[in-house]
């Protein structure tokens, strides 16, 4: 005989028992056989293939505003019936969560995710999804944006993964000018006159930058007066 499955840990298999109907000559009898002992069922569920997996939609490096779509695969491989499951999905500080992107009934709760089921059976797989962007504020550079989901079952922690995703900020001086003026007015410019230059530099990306330099190459017809750049930093020459 095959056990039949699934069944829960602990069940109890007690053979009934056996009758036995025989003849002597004519005279019919009848016994009752004992089967022996019962046996008791081991079988449990398995989550060993418990998965996350990340994926910044916006493709290429993660930047502010780019959206990330997580993906959460739960299967029970094992031999029993999971009861009252669930899965917490605990989001980034710096991430905010995109409405409706929760899929399979999953609740938004105070930072975190949560997916109720009241039954895993052996070999089902459930794939959970949900969207989030990445926000301002404190993030740093190559700051990790972590996700960090478990999945709880008879009141304790199975397993637990993280997605982890790099931020990367940048400077931005795409809005920075420079002009050309003479600096004694008129229309025209004439030997021997002074001619002002100004460079305004503005940053608009997403990170201050440090240790940046600026250099301004000198024309030939024209020579740079001594002191007469902004005196932060500056150095030159006439080569």
């Amino acid at each position: 005989m095959e056990v039949a499955e699934p069944l829960d840990n602990g069940t109890e298999i007690v053979p009934g028992e056996v009758k036995f109907d025989y003849f002597i000559r004519e005279e019919s009898f009848e016994r009752l056989l004992d089967s022996g002992e019962g046996h008791i069922v081991e079988s449990s569920p398995d989550f060993s293939s418990f998965s996350v997996s990340s994926v910044d939609i916006n493709g290429g490096i993660l930047g502010l505003e780019d959206e990330i779509k997580y993906t959460i695969s739960i299967k029970n491989t094992g031999n029993m019936i999971a009861r009252d499951v669930e899965i917490r999905s605990q989001l980034s500080p710096h991430l905010n969560l995109t409405g409706g992107s929760i899929n399979q009934s999953g609740k938004y709760n105070d930072g975190s995710i949560v997916w109720d089921f009241e039954e895993l059976l052996p070999g089902e797989l459930k794939t959970l999804v949900f969207r989030a962007k990445l926000e301002g504020g404190e993030v740093e550079d190559r700051e990790e944006i972590i996700n960090s989901t478990a999945l709880i079952y008879d009141g304790e922690v199975k397993a637990e993964e993280e997605a982890v995703n790099v931020a990367r900020l940048f400077p931005d001086f795409s809005e920075s000018t420079a002009t050309i003026a003479d600096a004694n007015g008129g229309g025209y410019l004439w030997a021997g006159e002074t001619v002002s230059v100004k460079v305004t530099i503005k940053n608009t990306g997403q990170r201050k930058a440090d240790g940046y330099r600026l250099f301004c190459p000198i024309p030939g017809p024209l020579t740079y007066i001594s002191g007469s750049g902004t005196a932060e930093g500056i150095k030159w020459s006439d080569d």
